[in-house]
């Protein structure tokens, strides 16, 4: 598949392919989806990637690109075995209740990616503040609709297993991963490190493109005759089960692949 572009990346002269992120995230995009899918730092290194370009953040441009993303998948057939990653939300504070256009529009294709059997992983923000309970909680757009549609949300966590300071949490949070000092590469192909939500949430979405290619059927998703919404569902309850997690004492789950401290001295890859 091409790379997908909405109407403002391509009218601005974006390429499909390049990453164009902003001077303040430079690299923003290529560093997330080699931590997904990198052959050197990605979770999971097989899985093929399809960028959405949509030029800049709007809860318009979002659903455009949402609505671009849902037709290629409906187009390719690839419900069940596509994910949507959303490491970028709104700026402030947002709510799926909100009665505007644009956030009725994304609730919307949300629900229909559902509908298709499409999981949506997003990074939860990070906005919180340390020492401080003021916005402490998930509260922008897209991680809101956790209100009311099964999105994952995924939170940031040190080496110790803690939060990290500015990663938001509370109710909607789904999982944490690690987000914090992370290793990457910029679009030039060089060493890049980094911090935040947006390197935790390919993680989870490498692992579940992992559990979805395995077709095991000892998955809770993948019993015979389960899909759409259902489908989604499950592969969320399976993430948040603390039984597929670590936690420290006081600190938040944390997605466990099953390996080992022993596995990861045999494996080449760096995380």
């Amino acid at each position: 598949m091409e790379g997908i572009q909405a109407s403002f990346s391509r009218v601005t002269g974006e390429s499909p392919w390049g990453d164009e992120s902003y001077p303040w995230s430079e690299s923003h995009s290529t560093c997330v989806i080699t931590k997904a899918a990198g052959t050197t730092y990605g979770a999971a290194k097989e899985v093929s990637v399809v960028p959405v370009k949509i030029g800049y953040l709007s809860q318009e441009t979002l659903a455009e690109g949402m609505d671009e993303a849902l037709g290629a998948i409906i187009e390719n057939q690839l419900h069940g075995r596509a994910i949507v990653l959303i490491t970028m939300a709104s700026r402030y504070p947002l709510y799926p209740d909100n009665p505007r256009p644009d956030v009725q529009e994304v609730r919307r294709l949300a629900d229909e990616l559902f509908g298709q059997g499409v999981p949506i992983v997003l990074a939860a923000g990070n906005s919180a503040r340390r020492g401080s309970s003021q916005r402490q909680n998930i509260d922008t757009m897209p991680p809101t609709l956790a209100r009311v549609l099964p999105v994952i949300n995924v939170g940031n966590v040190e080496w110790s297993g803690d939060f990290y300071h500015t990663s938001q949490r509370g109710p909607l949070l789904s999982i944490s991963a690690m987000g914090t000092d992370i290793t990457c590469l910029d679009k030039n192909g060089r060493l890049k490190y980094d911090t935040g939500t947006s390197y935790s949430a390919p993680l989870v979405a490498a692992h579940i493109a992992i559990l979805i290619s395995t077709h095991d059927p000892d998955l809770p998703f993948n019993e015979r005759g389960i899909s759409g919404e259902e489908y989604v569902r499950r592969i969320k309850r399976y993430v948040e089960d603390k039984a597929n997690s670590v936690r420290v004492p006081g600190g938040p789950k944390v997605l466990w692949n099953m390996a080992t401290a022993r596995d990861h001295r045999l494996a080449p890859a760096v995380c």
